[in-house]
């Protein structure tokens, strides 16, 4: 005997063994014979889920990497165990209702619909599931598909936005650190007063009229694009625009109001005190440039595609 017929694989052994004891008896009649062939599938897609159940738990003990080592190990194709593992975590973690409506579908549906993202299973409802029963699987399997494509691009398009989040406050600190000690160094070679001010007030004075200026500028332009959104038939397309106009705006609405709110306070005239500024803590503005720098990096992100295109 040789030896490659000696060395044989334990687990392939046992399955040989076992199919090999198999006493095979056809029914006498069709039906009969498909009865057994479903009982059979019942059966088999049990085991199969069940399995799923055990490969997740054993995953969670072992860890990712030594768990892929031991299905390498034991000869286990790694696609069929991630098809019965999503199989156990979707019937496993599904609602009653979700599961009644999934009583509708055809194995081979059911099968395309675990492979959606873990987020995207817990979004389902019942009417979902019912319109997906009466596509052909094949159909179901392409959206699964595309819809585990864009999920993915969100994803990585969400952790680029966090990165970037994270150097654009580094390079705000870097920017506001620069202007800070120009600042110093300006007004420490500046004269006394100028025209009778102090550097700094003067410095104030000279400068703000501009930003002031931008500021009125954004405010009307606002209002002409809320008026020009407002006349869009697609009500989809105007709350997107909407939206955009929202978070761009709206950092600088609270910390225009954080400051004003401290000068009101720090320096109170009777103007002032008519004038009823509203008040935002500073975690407010700061969520909101948070959302502002968001909007504005998908907005580059879109335009740069679109050109790509």
């Amino acid at each position: 005997m040789s030896k490659q017929l000696m060395d044989q694989h334990p687990l392939t052994e046992r399955i040989l063994a076992k199919i090999q004891s198999l006493q095979i008896q056809i029914p006498e009649t069709a039906d009969e014979h498909w009865k057994l062939i479903e009982e059979l599938e019942v059966a088999h897609a049990a085991i199969g889920a069940e399995k799923g159940f055990h490969y997740l738990a054993m995953r969670e003990r072992v860890g990712h990497g030594e768990f892929l080592k031991e299905l390498d190990k034991r000869g286990l194709p790694i696609r069929r165990v991630q098809e019965q593992m999503q199989i156990a975590r979707f019937l496993g973690a599904m609602p009653e209702a979700n599961a009644r409506a999934t009583a509708h579908l055809k194995p081979s549906q059911l099968l395309e619909l675990s492979k959606l993202p873990e987020p995207k299973k817990e979004e389902l409802t019942p009417e979902e599931i019912e319109e997906y029963s009466k596509l052909p699987y094949r159909k179901i399997g392409q959206i699964v598909k595309q819809i585990c494509l864009e999920y993915n691009q969100e994803e990585k398009l969400a952790h680029e936005n966090q990165s970037l989040k994270r150097k654009l406050e580094q390079l705000e600190i870097e920017r506001f650190e620069a202007i800070q000690l120009a600042n110093q160094e300006q007004l420490r070679k500046a004269p006394q007063t100028v025209y009778g001010h102090h550097p700094l007030v003067a410095h104030i004075k000279q400068v703000l009229p501009e930003a002031s200026e931008h500021a009125t500028q954004a405010a009307m332009l606002g209002r002409h694009f809320l008026s020009q959104l407002q006349m869009l038939s697609d009500t989809r397309q105007a709350r997107l625009g909407a939206e955009a106009m929202y978070y761009w705006l709206e950092t600088s609405y609270r910390q225009l109001g954080h400051v004003l709110a401290q000068i009101k306070e720090q320096y109170p005239t009777p103007a002032m005190e008519e004038a009823g500024i509203p008040v935002y803590d500073p975690n407010e503005w700061s969520m909101a440039e948070s959302k502002r720098q968001l909007v504005t990096e998908i907005h580059k992100k879109m335009l740069k595609k679109r050109g790509a295109n």
